[in-house]
């Protein structure tokens, strides 16, 4: 796009001057973004019928951590031979403003290390970390990746082996596929990555490199085709991403809440695809990194409806890591413009379905127990917002 210049500037006058002058943009801190969504945000989800056990006390601590920025997070592969540096199990206090700085903490579950501050930071206090990280980041050869701790548990509650066949659905970035290729041995196993856009899938290829074993497809994730079927899935599926507002801070100003329930449908189908590429016996991850329960439990619910008694839903724990359970009752939320209004299942006759997105699969059914899925809130462990069944 090529910048045109305003239609009437031709006429103006050679030597005029404008009386007003615009005043340039302040950019906004990262507390001052959140807070432009924050309150409507918390708004929504409680009418949705979020609960924290401890009620309005443990609210404010999850919107304390949705008001700062993420920490540094990465992943060491389980083969090799790399080690971060000590430094970072050690406490740190910052010279320049005497901030207390915790030691890193391990996650054993997916060879994650998370620390207790933001990269910025970071480079103050670890400035050896850097370097470690850009030397021993890379491609399928490299033995650091960076990776959000909330981003790991999809693959790693599959219980992937060397010799299994992987299919990611919709792969770009491709911090999965890379997890799951860490663990297939060249030669026995196979990851097949699927991504929509050819842009991202070229970025895919670059971001892995040449590896035996894997390939990159380019298909609709709902339309891929059934001529081979998997040892496991990755569905990690298009979402409101409205847990990666500590991330992508910007979004708060463009987050609405009836994109959940436009995408309810299109993730139901995806989900129900990755079903039914996979072999006998054979296990898939469903995941967003949303916190939106039409776009989780309610598609959960959906699948679980669809492929009874053939699949069931698994319990999986994550040693050290809180997360709370699927929830099996939700409110389906319409957005007013004064507050948030629950909209009852009935109502959907009284309207044009078609035109408002409502499905009564938004609804809770109360014929499954969709408790084993995984919440992921951000002050539970300083990450991001997730779901994962």
């Amino acid at each position: 796009m090529t910048a045109r210049k305003h239609p009437r500037s031709k006429h103006r006058r050679k030597g005029r001057r404008s009386v007003e002058t615009a005043a340039e943009p302040v950019a906004k801190r990262f507390g001052e973004i959140v807070t432009d969504g924050v309150q409507r945000w918390e708004a929504f989800y409680r009418a949705c019928g979020l609960k924290m056990d401890n009620g309005d006390g443990e609210w404010e601590d999850l919107i304390s951590h949705l008001r700062a920025p993420l920490p540094i997070s990465f992943r060491v592969r389980k083969d090799s031979r790399c080690e971060p540096p000590k430094s970072i199990f050690e406490d740190v206090t910052l010279a320049r403003n005497g901030r207390w700085i915790p030691p890193a903490r391990q996650f054993k579950w997916c060879g994650g290390y998370q620390l207790g501050c933001d990269p910025r930071t970071a480079k103050e206090a670890y400035p050896e970390l850097d370097a470690w990280l850009k030397q021993n980041h890379g491609g399928v050869g490299g033995g650091a990746r960076r990776q959000e701790v909330a981003s790991m548990v999809p693959v790693s509650v599959l219980g992937i082996e060397p010799a299994h066949d992987v299919l990611d659905m919709c792969a770009a970035p491709g911090s999965k596929t890379l997890q799951a290729l860490d663990v297939i041995e060249q030669g026995r196993g196979l990851v097949v990555a699927n991504e929509l856009s050819t842009r991202r899938a070229h970025i895919l290829c670059g971001r892995v490199g040449e590896s035996e074993g894997f390939m990159v497809i380019n298909h609709k994730a709902q339309l891929i085709p059934k001529k081979h079927k998997f040892d496991r899935v990755i569905c990690d599926v298009p979402c409101s991403g409205d847990g990666t507002f500590r991330k992508y801070p910007v979004k708060w100003k463009h987050w609405d809440p009836s994109l959940g329930r436009r995408l309810h449908h299109t993730q139901i189908q995806i989900a129900l695809r990755a079903f039914a590429l996979l072999k006998v016996g054979g296990r898939m991850s469903y995941s967003t990194c949303s916190v939106n329960p039409l776009e989780n439990e309610a598609v959960v619910q959906a699948i679980l409806k669809a492929v009874s008694p053939h699949g069931r839903l698994v319990h999986v724990k994550l040693p050290g890591f809180r997360t709370y359970p699927g929830l099996n009752h939700w409110q389906v939320v319409e957005e007013m413009e004064d507050s948030p209004e629950v909209f009852h299942c009935e109502a959907i006759s009284q309207r044009d379905s078609k035109k408002e997105w409502y499905r009564p699969s938004m609804w809770p059914s109360g014929s499954f127990d969709l408790s084993p899925c995984l919440r992921v809130y951000p002050h539970l462990n300083n990450t991001g917002g997730f779901f994962t069944a």
